[in-house]
């Protein structure tokens, strides 16, 4: 993999902290540190998937005992793990977003409408 930079990384949490400026400091505490974690797994996915462009999804391996093959990169098998972790802390930071203002939810003005009957 790739190395990955540091100001990759610092864009990233400036770009989310942006979404998240709106909350109060309590949540602050919260998010702080999902925001982290979320653009180092960003970041991370982002070259992962460059390397595996460049080397593919298999290599080939050969044990030394006439045993040769071919089996997943390990690019591969890290990009699943870091994709599973990112959509977890992603759903828990989903939690924390501040709703749009001016705009209401089309499942709330759904229900409104058909209860109103």
């Amino acid at each position: 993999m790739g190395k990955i930079v540091d100001d990759e990384i610092k864009d990233e949490v400036r770009r989310l902290a942006r979404l998240f400026a709106k909350i109060d400091n309590q949540h602050k505490k919260f998010v702080s540190p999902l925001i982290g974690r979320v653009a180092f797994l960003t970041v991370s996915l982002q070259a992962l998937e460059e390397q595996l462009k460049n080397e593919g999804l298999v290599i080939e391996f050969d044990n030394g005992g006439n045993q040769t093959g071919v089996r997943s990169h390990p690019a591969a098998i890290l990009h699943v793990n870091y994709t599973k972790n990112l959509a977890l802390v992603m759903k828990q930071l989903a939690g924390y977003l501040p709703e749009s203002e001016g705009q209401e939810d089309e499942l709330m003005l759904f229900l409104q409408k058909h209860n109103s009957r």
